[in-house]
């Protein structure tokens, strides 16, 4: 291995510089700091000397030829060369080359070791189990650390070294099945070239979900492994899984007629898919309470983002409408907010309880900044633009990370969850059907349908006894 740091060109340079900003996705930072026990001052140190040790890589050139820091700067560096486009490169940066240099800047690590690599994948690995991020970001991260593997071992990329964004790495043994049926598959079916990459995206998906259970050779197949393999493997996708089953089923019984196994485990894969419906939980009492908690109202940020949460948790308007907000909107005589909703564009007028009018009264009066707009919550910084619907989400993702607000059935949850949050005490609360429509602002009578769901006390009135079924014979 040839590891060399010759080619200090401009490009070279200016990728260095950009490296120097060692920064790691925060979901991701969060689980390292955990797995290390680092508070959120050594975490900045740690930050600090990564980025001072990328300064310093041309003066590496001697000594530093297996220096981590030289291997990911290279890379960068190859993958430029090789056509990785820039959004490529940086995702690569923030769930794998960066989290690197970090984890090996708290281990005190110059030299390239690949069982500190191996460890942080397996910190990673079962943070991604456990839901902590998506498994596209994990993807990234994955394929990040095969891309910096491949060039310590061989001191150069090419194109084909950096996987499709989509593609799973599976093991030795899976990646073998998948070259067998792209080898063999027209001896029982004529596929055209992209249908057969397609379903070759189903079955490498299908292996992958397998490879994370543990399952890693055809020897371990069985009818309930491969059943058990189906749920998880469906948990991950909404629509198209019935022809998904379709590619998996087939894929199976191919298997079995090239004799690479005994039996036809394609009577495992279900022949049906029932319709799905998603449940979407809103925020507890609980969750909002905690949230509204975090909050620093002494800072001009934090009352605006309390005016803004407390809003739409008490009265459940949408995002767009709590943006759209105007001075006018508000009448502090009859304490009434009076909007038209972007939405539905019908008129709705809401009663304005003393703590929301306060929480509203306390920006407009102290930190609001002064800009001739109508409109009240405002960006913080210059030119003072209104907020943006989407603004409003971030903020509500920011103050869910403080309080680790996790839904696993409704993991993406933002400001529309306030509203159902509403919509389930009005429900607990046995408001009736018409009474929530009007309070919601919703134009159809059957809109409601879609917080009935998470009404969980309701359903289970609506359950049938079994008091009365005689059992058979008795």
């Amino acid at each position: 291995m040839s590891l060399t740091v010759n080619t200090l060109h401009v490009d070279f340079i200016k990728i260095m510089r950009e490296s120097v900003r060692v920064k790691v996705s925060p979901k991701l930072m969060k689980v390292l700091c955990k797995e290390l026990g680092l508070s959120i001052t050594e975490r900045d140190i740690y930050i600090e000397k990564a980025a001072e040790r990328v300064k310093t890589i041309g003066r590496l050139k001697e000594k530093g030829e297996k220096s981590v820091y030289c291997i990911i700067v290279n890379v960068i560096t190859e993958m430029k060369r090789v056509g990785a486009t820039n959004v490529r490169v940086n995702h690569h940066r923030l769930w794998a080359f960066a989290p690197i240099l970090f984890w090996f800047a708290v281990h005190g690590k110059e030299k390239y070791d690949t069982l500190l690599i191996s460890k942080l994948s397996d910190a990673v690995n079962a943070a991604h189990r456990s839901g902590k991020f998506s498994y596209g970001s994990f993807l990234y991260f994955e394929q990040g650390i095969s891309i910096v593997e491949t060039y310590y071992d061989y001191g150069k990329l090419k194109i084909t070294d950096i996987p499709h964004k989509e593609k799973r790495l599976l093991g030795t043994d899976f990646e073998l099945l998948i070259d067998l049926y792209r080898e063999r598959h027209g001896e029982y079916s004529c596929l055209a070239t992209q249908t057969l990459n397609s379903r070759l995206s189903v079955i490498r998906a299908f292996l992958y979900s397998l490879e994370q259970q543990g399952i890693k050779t055809i020897g371990q197949f069985s009818h309930s492994v491969i059943s058990e393999g189906i749920t998880a493997f469906a948990s991950f996708y909404g629509s198209g899984l019935s022809s998904m089953l379709g590619d998996i089923r087939k894929f199976l019984n191919f298997l079995q007629k090239v004799g690479a196994i005994g039996i036809d485990y394609s009577e495992a894969v279900p022949q049906g898919v029932p319709k799905r419906r998603k449940i979407r939980y809103g925020f507890t009492n609980d969750e909002v309470a905690a949230m509204l908690d975090t909050v620093n109202q002494d800072s001009q940020i934090g009352k605006r983002d309390y005016a803004m949460m407390l809003i739409a948790a008490r009265t459940g308007l949408r995002a767009v409408d709590i943006a759209n907000l105007k001075r006018l909107d508000i009448d502090w005589r009859t304490n009434e907010i009076r909007i038209v909703q972007q939405k539905t564009n019908v008129g709705l007028v809401l009663p304005l309880s003393p703590e929301v009018g306060n929480a509203i009264a306390q920006y407009l009066l102290y930190v609001r900044p002064d800009a001739e707009t109508p409109y009240i919550f405002l960006d913080c910084y210059r030119p003072y633009d209104p907020i943006k619907p989407e603004t409003i989400g971030s903020v509500v993702t920011k103050y869910m990370a403080r309080i680790e607000a996790i839904n696993p059935i409704t993991p993406n949850r933002r400001t529309h969850a306030f509203r159902r949050g509403f919509a389930m005490n009005l429900l607990n609360a046995q408001i009736s059907n018409d009474m929530m429509i009007e309070m919601l602002g919703q134009v159809e009578p059957n809109s409601s349908k879609a917080y009935l769901p998470i009404d969980e006390n309701g359903l289970k009135n609506c359950a049938i006894t079994l008091a009365s079924v005689k059992r058979e014979g008795a």
